[in-house]
């Protein structure tokens, strides 16, 4: 899979639909990330939805990451598969559901 060209592909039809630059660049970091850990298949169109899940368990367990970045993560997955693929994954059920609080 060639991420780099997905990348750009990605970023361009972000563009187009008008997205501003921050939003544009922080897709892309998350894809870049989630496109690192898949880099094992050799197109989008074969990986499994089990394993999308499995990626955002284990930044969640293990990665220890926010209720936001989560948000921005699963919103970035769906978005580069809709542009990309115009395909649209269902992914709602990995949004987190309520807000936590941080205990310090």
């Amino acid at each position: 899979m060639n991420s780099e060209i997905i990348l750009e592909t990605f970023e361009k039809r972000l563009l187009m639909q008008r997205y501003a630059g921050n939003t544009i660049r922080s897709y892309k970091d998350y894809a870049s990330i989630f496109l690192k850990h898949v880099s094992k298949y050799p197109s989008l169109e074969e990986i499994p939805l089990s394993d999308i899940e499995a990626f955002i368990n284990e930044k969640v367990q293990n990665g220890k990451i926010s209720v936001s970045y989560q948000k921005g993560l699963v919103g970035a997955i769906k978005k580069m598969y809709e542009l990309i693929l115009d395909k649209k994954i269902q992914l709602d059920y990995l949004y987190p559901k309520r807000s936590f609080s941080k205990i310090t």
